[in-house]
């Protein structure tokens, strides 16, 4: 099952989230053949932040996840409700990806 090998290392409280979302939601991807954990992912913060999941939100998503992982965060929690939470998130990862280096 898809939430067995879920493998973004996210906060308790996140993880929460984003299973309910998903039990809520999953009937969408039964439709659909492949779905890989991060597009489901996507989907599951752009519904939460009301966005539609175009290539600028997915980037900044990728982003995070990417920085997320570069600077060794023991558990991703986004709490962003919006586009500008999102990019606020976005841009404190940011701020210590550069004072780690």
């Amino acid at each position: 099952m898809f939430l067995e090998n879920f493998k973004l290392d996210s906060s308790d409280d996140e993880s929460r989230r984003f299973l309910g979302w998903y039990k809520n939601n999953n009937v969408l991807f039964r439709t659909i053949d492949r779905f890989d954990e991060l597009e489901i992912y996507n989907l599951y913060l752009a519904d939460r932040c009301n966005l539609d999941l175009d290539w600028d939100v997915r980037i900044v998503i990728s982003d995070i996840i990417n920085m997320s992982q570069r600077i060794e965060i023991s558990k991703i929690d986004i709490n962003a409700k919006s586009l500008n939470g999102l990019n606020n998130y976005h841009d404190e990862l940011v701020s210590k990806v550069i004072l780690k280096r």
